[in-house]
């Protein structure tokens, strides 16, 4: 079985570009855009997604939201250069953060180390 990520972003190019590098390592992808965030419980119930990849403006929400997900959910966020990284409020989560822009390599090895997915070179 394929494992199924699950993008957040709102911005059409951004999440293409995202979409199709993970879709290019044989994973599973599913875009959304335009998310009314506090349905996110109800769309990972249904899709059951192994790992969230989401825009930075996402992380206050979700953290909020931490017991409504699965512990197992690990979360990669992404942000503009000049933001500084969050503070990381969930201690039982796996979670990655990028400053854009980022190159694919660094997305694929993010996305490996959050799957547990041995890197090879």
């Amino acid at each position: 079985m394929k494992i199924k990520t699950l993008v957040l972003q709102d911005t059409y190019g951004v999440r293409s570009v995202i979409a199709d590098v993970i879709d290019s390592s044989n994973y599973d992808v599913c875009q959304i855009a335009d998310i009314d965030i506090m349905q996110l419980p109800t769309i990972v119930d249904r899709l059951q997604p192994d790992l969230i990849l989401c825009q930075e403006r996402f992380r206050e929400v979700l953290f909020k939201m931490d017991k409504e997900l699965p512990k197992a959910l690990p979360f990669i966020f992404f942000g503009d250069t000049g933001q500084t990284a969050p503070v990381m409020h969930i201690t039982e989560r796996r979670v990655a953060y990028l400053t854009s822009p980022f190159g694919s390599g660094v997305l694929n090895a993010a996305v490996q180390l959050m799957l547990g997915v041995a890197v090879m070179h």
